[in-house]
């Protein structure tokens, strides 16, 4: 059954219909779908009371190239505990905070998804692609960080995967980016 539709009827300033409105009505093509996503957004964000700060935050990872870490990894990494900093990381505490249930109950499908997500979300990937084949996961990663930083980081997903999923991983890094593999058992 179809939503049903209200009709408004408003004016708004010209300013914001010149620099944001006709900006994006060609991604969504029709007024009305680019206010209902607009609300969306709004509504989303304004729930979790996003501040000018949280604003600057996220402009700084993505125009500077800063990247979120947490405070055990990077207390870890400044004692000069590397080991540390790979094995007791936050991917399961985000993990299960991001899909609010227990690791125990979070699929195979759902980790590889937040794997995505959270590399984005963290500024540790421009781009992540996946490919599932039969018995396989491929997760190839687009990053601007250097080799050292994205070894570590694969072999931390590598083992988290390993303990949680109960998959064997393998990666390889390369100049610009690096490839995860998930063999499923």
């Amino acid at each position: 059954m179809a939503s049903k539709k209200v009709r408004i009827q408003t004016t708004i300033d010209k300013d914001i219909y010149e620099k944001i409105v006709l900006k994006w009505l060609p991604k969504f093509e029709r007024l009305n779908a680019l206010l209902e996503e607009a609300l969306r957004v709004f509504d989303s964000t304004a729930e979790h009371s996003l501040t000018q700060t949280d604003y600057l935050a996220i402009r700084m990872m993505r125009e500077v190239g800063m990247f979120l870490m947490g405070f055990e990894s990077g207390e870890a990494i400044l004692e000069g505990d590397l080991e540390r900093a790979i094995t007791e990381n936050e991917i399961r505490f985000l993990m299960e905070w991001y899909y609010k249930k227990p690791i125990d109950k979070i699929t195979i499908e759902e980790a590889v998804e937040f794997v995505k997500i959270g590399l984005i979300a963290t500024n540790r990937a421009a781009d992540v692609k996946i490919r599932w084949d039969e018995n396989e996961v491929h997760i190839l990663v687009s990053s601007k960080h250097g080799k050292t930083w994205n070894t570590a980081l694969c072999e931390a997903i590598k083992r988290f995967a390993e303990l949680h999923f109960k998959v064997d991983a393998e990666y390889s890094v390369f100049p610009h980016g690096f490839e995860l593999n998930f063999t499923l058992s």
